[in-house]
């Protein structure tokens, strides 16, 4: 059965399901936070934020969220696709399979565009190793820095939400930790 026919609740439940049911076969407990799946207020409501970032109306939104995309993979497609000056659903199309890594490449969109710069002694995190990588290499060669598709989809989703939540790429980043996707952390920095 097509997954759009079964429905985004449906699937939620589905999957607590197994992940319980995987979780009482293995004996191996699971925190709580990787058993929840966005609910679909959530996401239409990141998506909704992310749509006013990059100035595009929710429906060309809701159309590159039919592609198999993660929810905060949305920020990246329109990122990239803006970067290039290509349609966002080229970008979409190409992600099947690919790292974020080659789609970049592919455009010449080096990792130096998706830096943030952070306030001099701001705790990266999960970021550390990046920003290491960034301030060893010279700028001119930023652009063979190969980023992880979690490195990407975080530069991304940072960059876009703090100004639209009124809120500093700090406090995003913290949010985030390292942790869950940028719907969960949308959620919390508008609760």
């Amino acid at each position: 059965m097509p997954v759009a026919a079964v429905g985004e609740a449906a699937l939620g439940r589905i999957h607590g399901a197994m992940v319980g049911a995987l979780a009482l076969v293995c004996g191996v407990p699971i925190p709580m936070a990787a058993q929840r799946l966005p609910v679909r207020m959530e996401i239409d409501a990141y998506h909704a934020t992310v749509s006013r970032a990059f100035s595009v109306p929710t429906q060309e939104v809701g159309i590159i969220a039919e592609w198999p995309l993660g929810p905060d993979e949305i920020a990246v497609v329109l990122f990239v696709a803006r970067s290039a000056g290509v349609s966002p659903d080229v970008v979409a199309s190409l992600r099947r399979g690919r790292p974020w890594a080659d789609i970049l490449r592919l455009y010449s969109v080096g990792a130096g565009a998706l830096r943030i710069s952070f306030p001099d002694g701001a705790p990266l995190g999960p970021l550390e190793d990046t920003y290491r990588t960034f301030g060893e290499t010279p700028r001119p060669s930023w652009a063979d820095i190969e980023l992880s598709d979690d490195t990407v989809i975080a530069l991304v989703n940072i960059r876009a939400l703090a100004p639209q939540l009124g809120v500093t790429v700090e406090r995003v980043l913290e949010t985030w930790g390292g942790e869950g996707d940028f719907v969960s952390v949308h959620q919390r920095l508008t609760r």
